[in-house]
């Protein structure tokens, strides 16, 4: 296991049920972790991509980053993430902490950007 698959593990398992609630209005719009090591956590993410699109099993083939594909595996060799604005991570979670799921990764489109949506329950 890579060292960006423990810090990931750290932040999404532990750090997060003690994150600060954003709060707006009266309702929590997110979640606030305080004080982790991006560069590791926005590798993971990079890493995630990556195997998932030189993967041959079934459940990733909806992933490929075609000419991206160097570019990761680069990124990864190099334990450089680049900047926010290239291969930017966004993170969501379904309301109910009870739903667990297995659902494929897939690509999608929006507002003209694409990206990978991937679901780790």
């Amino acid at each position: 296991m890579a060292p960006w698959d423990d810090c990931a593990q750290e932040i999404l398992l532990q750090q997060f049920s003690a994150a600060r609630n954003v709060v707006q209005q009266g309702q929590i719009v997110a979640r606030r972790v305080e004080n982790f090591d991006y560069r590791k956590f926005k590798l993971f993410f990079i890493s995630l991509l990556w195997r998932a699109s030189v993967s041959q099993e079934a459940f990733y083939k909806r992933i490929y980053v075609g000419p991206f594909e160097d570019q990761l595996r680069t990124m990864i060799l190099n334990d450089e993430p680049d900047s926010s604005q290239d291969f930017a991570v966004m993170l969501a979670r379904f309301g109910d902490s009870e739903i667990t799921a297995m659902l494929d990764p897939h690509p999608e489109t929006f507002e003209s950007i694409a990206f990978y949506r991937f679901y780790l329950t």
